[in-house]
């Protein structure tokens, strides 16, 4: 059984959370995950640190500290720096005297929505209908290097579902990533492979 800690910055049970928990099960069925949410992102970058060294402390072999480029509160003119991130960020572990590498550091470009655009095959799963299969999915090659991921999700919901029926990401996030068959779509996605190498200790 190997040990290890998630920092990350949604709300306890929040989609970040399920879903890094379904892939860690789905690739190391002996690992234990150790998650800690601290809710928003500048709570994350302040405290990451001394929660790093807990997690470590209470025997965690490895600390993954992983957050969105942009911040749950978008806003689209504004600048996000991922140098500043991570200078925050490693200022924060410095204080606590953790660091590489033991505790990692994974930043998803611009947010959890692009893993879930990454495969085509899981979106038409889910927006499929016995009566009324989803038809044309686009297929983003570049989901990171996509703007705002979570508008195209929403553009999606909109085209397959009607305005009716919004994208929740507290619930409507998990359903999409359990879709995936696979993860060889997912390996678009630089931040994935980075998560589940230098945190999970896996293969993908």
């Amino acid at each position: 059984m190997i040990k290890v800690g998630l920092i990350l910055e949604c709300g306890p049970g929040g989609p970040d959370e399920q879903i890094y928990r379904h892939l860690a099960q789905a690739l190391i069925p002996k690992i234990k995950l150790s998650c800690e949410t601290m809710v928003d992102k500048p709570k994350l970058v302040a405290d990451c640190g001394k929660v790093a060294a807990r997690l470590l402390a209470v025997g965690c072999e490895r600390v993954g500290i992983v957050w969105d480029l942009f911040p749950k509160w978008r806003v689209p003119d504004e600048q996000h720096c991922l140098g500043q991130d991570r200078d925050e960020i490693a200022a924060s572990l410095d204080e606590a005297k953790v660091g590489a590498p033991r505790v990692q550091l994974v930043c998803v470009q611009e947010e959890l929505e692009a893993w879930l655009l990454a495969d085509s095959r899981a979106l038409t799963a889910f927006f499929s209908r016995p009566a009324h299969p989803a038809k044309k999915m686009p297929e983003f090659k570049r989901p990171e290097g996509m703007s705002n991921p979570k508008g195209h999700l929403r553009k999606l919901f909109n085209k397959y579902l009607g305005k009716h029926r919004r994208y929740n990401e507290m619930v409507d996030a998990f359903r999409i990533f359990q879709n995936v068959q696979d993860w060889e779509r997912l390996k678009r996605c630089p931040s994935f492979v980075r998560f589940v190498e230098r945190v999970l200790g896996g293969n993908v």
